[in-house]
C-alpha cells in the first residue's frame, strides 16, 4: 500500500495508489477527512486504508494529478550540516 497527497484545487486531499489508479480516500469512505485526520487516528486508519483497497471504487489517473507534499504538516525538520 503506498499513500500520497495530492490537490483538488486548494484541499489537499490523501490517496492511495493502487496498480488500477488512485483512491481518493475521503470520496471512498464518504468522510470530509484531511490527510492529518487520517494520519492522527494511527492504526485504526490504516486498517480502514487496508479495507479500502480492496473495494472497487472509481480510481483517478496519476498522471492527471497535481501531487502534494508527503508529510504535509511536520511537527519537527531536522537538519544536519557537515
Amino acid at each position: 500500500m503506498r499513500l500520497l497527497t495530492f490537490y483538488e484545487g486548494e484541499t489537499l486531499r490523501l490517496g492511495l495508489l493502487t496498480d488500477d489508479g488512485v483512491i481518493d480516500v475521503a470520496a471512498a469512505l464518504d468522510v470530509d477527512m484531511t490527510p492529518d485526520d487520517f494520519l492522527a487516528l494511527g492504526m485504526d486508519g490504516l486498517e480502514r486504508l487496508n479495507a479500502l483497497s480492496s473495494v472497487d471504487s472509481d480510481k483517478l489517473d496519476e498522471a492527471s494529478l497535481t501531487l502534494g507534499p508527503c508529510v504535509p504538516n511536520p511537527s519537527k525538520i531536522l537538519c544536519v550540516g557537515l
